[in-house]
């Protein structure tokens, strides 16, 4: 492994944090325990302060200090303005900076910008603050409690008890200075690891600041590849906070205040999974580069089908149209992708498309046992020393082809998101039009 591919990876990796900190905080079903006194008062108040407006507004400045073994420490920030108005409309905007990534819903629909990949997603809104999930991998990024994801918690309808679900210790540090005022500092435990708080300590109990090593969210599978990068993250600190300021409450916000705008220099992407997974091709080195396969001939290939026999590309040429989706039971959104897809597949299998999954690498009994476990009945192939992948340009899963009925490609979908089969399914469409 190059000193460049652990560079790539780690930048890679930036990419995830800075996804995950518009993620929304997951809630489980059981009752907290182990919450102090003192801290159950101060988040009490909180809540019910932000549980009864109707509208905020906000200037938020996000910062992370990253410490990386063998490298100098680095300091990264954006500001941003936050507005919000129940029950979905959500505006947090990037205003200085490349840090972080720029989230508009107006009700109907939703726009998530990262201007470090000039890449954009518009997926539709979520029913509620709650419910905001941008471009990205969110189980997998659930508990993080990143910016957009703490707030839909913190104005959530239920007030304390909604918000406090499924954190089962939260500390009281005592009172401490924040940007010159006294603000209560909260520890909360999450999945993920801790998160504090800082809650303004005068008459009106406001959020002031949260922060958390992000470094320890990782779940590595973007590094799986990588063991000098992975070694590195392991002694890494990447501590992000999100500081506020001059909250509004209850205000009247004007109307063009959640108006989506499509960015002028980026490109639209189902989800951004990619960028998580390292797939910025102007980044990668020339042999490692992604060539963009897009109304091309589909390549040949014949691969092995889990049940017996053997299937080739040339034998659907004029008869089907394919959803071919390459993936591996190791990767977490490849996995989470797969019931998505089988639904999609259903969708179209009347207008003779058919979806065949292919497998990257590993075995019989690894594949069949993970989609009994899924209870998944699929059109499985093995492309067992990765050639197909390779030809068909996969550098990470899932990675989607719609071929048509010719064999020609006539879209590439890489990356999960709970919203793909609605990004997907237009150019299905057009596809068999064609």
């Amino acid at each position: 492994m190059t000193k460049h591919m652990i560079s790539f990876a780690l930048r890679s990796t930036f990419v995830a944090l800075f996804l995950a900190a518009v993620i929304p905080l997951s809630a489980a079903t059981n009752a907290p325990a182990g919450i102090d006194a003192k801290s159950q008062e101060i988040l009490t108040k909180l809540l019910n302060t932000f549980k009864m407006a109707t509208s905020a507004e906000a200037g938020i400045r996000m910062s992370m200090e990253i410490s990386l073994p063998g490298l100098p420490p680095q300091n990264m920030s954006g500001d941003y303005s936050f507005a919000m108005q129940r029950p979905n409309k959500i505006a947090m905007v990037l205003t200085n900076g490349m840090m972080g990534a720029t989230v508009v819903s107006d009700g109907t629909n939703m726009l998530t910008h990262l201007p470090m990949l000039r890449k954009y997603t518009l997926t539709p809104a979520g029913k509620d603050l709650l419910s905001v999930a941008p471009g990205g991998d969110a189980e997998s990024m659930a508990g993080t409690m990143g910016s957009l994801g703490l707030l839909g918690a913190i104005f959530n309808t239920n007030g304390y008890q909604g918000f406090i679900d499924g954190i089962p210790t939260v500390v009281y540090k005592g009172v401490e200075k924040v940007g010159g005022k006294s603000s209560h500092h909260l520890v909360l435990s999450t999945d993920a690891g801790e998160l504090d708080m800082y809650v303004d300590a005068g008459p009106k109990p406001i959020l002031q600041k949260w922060s958390m090593d992000m470094a320890k969210l990782l779940d590595n599978e973007s590094l799986a590849n990588s063991p000098e990068a992975l070694e590195a993250m392991k002694k890494s600190k990447m501590l992000m906070s999100m500081t506020f300021t001059n909250w509004n409450l209850s205000p009247t916000l004007a109307t063009n205040r959640f108006e989506i705008k499509i960015p002028d220099v980026a490109a639209k992407v189902a989800s951004f999974s990619e960028a998580a997974n390292g797939l910025h091709a102007e980044e990668l080195d020339d042999d490692e580069k992604i060539t963009d396969l897009t109304n091309k001939e589909a390549p040949a290939f014949k691969l092995e089908q889990i049940g017996g026999g053997e299937v080739q590309l040339s034998q659907f040429k004029d008869k089907s149209a394919l959803i071919l989706t390459f993936w591996n039971t190791k990767a977490s959104p490849a996995g989470k992708a797969l019931p998505l897809l089988a639904d999609l597949a259903k969708d179209f299998e009347a207008k003779g498309v058919l979806l065949y999954v292919i497998n990257e690498a590993e075995d019989k009994d690894e594949i069949n046992a993970f989609l009994a476990k899924k209870k998944l009945k699929l059109n499985t192939l093995m492309d067992t020393n990765n050639l197909v992948g390779q030809m068909y340009g996969v550098r990470g899963v899932p990675h989607t082809i719609l071929v048509d009925k010719k064999g020609i490609i006539r879209a590439v979908h890489v990356g999960y998101s709970p919203e793909m089969n609605a990004v997907i399914a237009p150019d299905i469409d057009k596809m068999l039009k064609e």
